[in-house]
């Protein structure tokens, strides 16, 4: 047995701060307030840091612009607004937003970086009965905007706009955020951009999330490990040429289409687990084919689990079951499963972990771009293919069904990598066959 030593060595830092901020923080934040703080007679610094219990009682601009003489002006330069695992609140109607040049006399870039933690997550609320404006992105700083783990709640957009709306070519990064209760929009929308909406879980808004228009050459923008339920409409919907990827969603019971493509040819809709609720179609293509829809599990959609409206998309390696009709003017590419129900670990509370007995394990398409994290074929649904990053059984990376004519643990078996099958315990290895397992790999014998 080892023994292991860990030297704990303490440092003591002291800091002289030279040129420190004139402006000591206030509760009620004003664009005044933050240029007087940014400026600091005349030094300049680039970042705000958002005040714990903040109170937003005008809508911002970021940064902002000079309210007395231009001579003063912030000089061009990149600032930051930032909130570290901050509670903040904003009055009735306003909104912060990034901006960039031109507006008004303001010369320099905004950015916001709002971060908190899985256990101390930012939280953006209204301050009294009345909801507030949401964030608007109209900036392109370097090193992008950032908003990560935040609770972004109880606000009004306007159509076609959202919670965080990315309204033109800049870059946007939201991940891991809790967003709810958005009247009028979505809870994340984007008007053109290059921008990863990944991991985020958001309900009860008016739409899930919403893209318009094409990236430019070169960009790339993704919907991505999201949790997307209960919202008044579509879960997502992307139009007018959006040509990212829909990747390793849950999308379920959403008032209106789970998944809506208008006039996206070139998107992509690879492993996502549709649940229609049997309330509302699944996945809807309209005006323009969209080719690239495989490896989704749809169920429980009513009328439709795949539907094209003035034409027809393709679809292959989904898994169907229990909509009132899967598909309806759509190109099925032959590989699909019908009518199987998938076996998930707890479907009623929307565990969409595929049992290790569900046949839609490694049953995806077989092309190497589509393998699982441990190299094996792609699982349908949204746990399965490269992003996923998470194993699509519950509690093991793969299983074994022996068949009748017993199965051979060789090596096209061992090259996965993998240390441990789950194994069907009511098969049976016949007389005369032979059952070999090869070192390092474990076997568990399941009920």
């Amino acid at each position: 047995m080892s023994t292991y030593s860990k030297i704990f060595v303490a440092v003591i830092v002291i800091v002289l701060t030279v040129g420190s901020p004139s402006v000591i923080y206030a509760e009620d934040v004003t664009n005044a307030i933050i240029y007087e703080y940014l400026l600091n007679e005349g030094d300049f610094l680039d970042t705000y840091p958002v005040p714990d219990g903040a109170v937003f009682t005008e809508s911002i601009l970021f940064p902002p612009e000079n309210p007395g003489d231009p001579e003063d002006d912030l000089p061009t330069d990149t600032y930051t607004i930032e909130f570290d695992c901050v509670d903040v609140t904003f009055d009735e109607g306003f909104s912060l937003t990034i901006q960039t040049t031109p507006y008004g006399a303001t010369t320099g870039t905004g950015r916001i970086n709002a971060h908190g933690i899985s256990v101390h997550m930012v939280t953006f609320d209204k301050s009294g009965a009345n909801n507030w404006g949401g964030i608007i992105i109209q900036s392109d700083p370097d090193g992008g905007n950032l908003i990560e783990y935040c609770q972004i709640q109880n606000v009004t957009a306007g159509a076609n706009e959202g919670a965080v709306y990315i309204n033109g070519i800049f870059q946007c990064v939201v991940a891991n955020c809790n967003i709810s209760n958005v009247q009028g929009g979505a809870g994340l929308a984007a008007s053109g951009g290059e921008y990863s909406f990944r991991s985020n879980e958001i309900s009860g808004c008016n739409g899930g999330i919403i893209c318009i228009g094409a990236m430019d050459d070169g960009e790339e923008s993704a919907i991505i490990n999201n949790i997307l339920h209960t919202n008044f409409e579509p879960g997502v919907s992307v139009s007018n040429g959006w040509d990212g990827s829909i990747v390793n969603n849950i999308v379920y019971d959403n008032a209106q289409n789970q998944i809506e493509l208008v006039n996206c040819p070139l998107s992509q809709v690879v492993n996502n687990t549709v649940d229609g609720g049997d309330n509302a179609s699944g996945i809807v293509c309209t005006i323009a084919w969209t080719d690239d829809i495989r490896n989704n599990i749809i169920i429980n959609c009513d009328p439709f689990g795949i539907v094209g409206i003035d034409a027809g998309s393709t679809y292959d390696y989904c898994l169907f079951d229990g909509n009132a009709i899967d598909n309806s003017n759509c190109v099925d590419g032959g590989h699909s499963i019908d009518d199987d129900p998938p076996d998930f670990v707890n479907e009623g509370n929307h565990d969409y972990h595929f049992e290790y007995t569900s046949s839609g394990v490694n049953d995806g398409d077989p092309a190497e771009a589509y393998y699982d994290p441990d190299d094996s074929d792609n699982d349908i649904g949204a746990f399965g293919g490269q992003p996923a990053g998470d194993f699509n059984i519950d509690g093991y990376e793969d299983y074994i069904a022996i068949t009748e004519e017993g199965l051979l643990f060789d090596e096209d078996v061992c090259n996965l990598g993998l240390e441990t099958y789950g194994m069907l315990g009511d098969n049976t290895v016949d007389d005369g066959e032979v059952l070999t397992i090869e070192p390092g790999v474990k076997v568990d014998i399941l009920p």
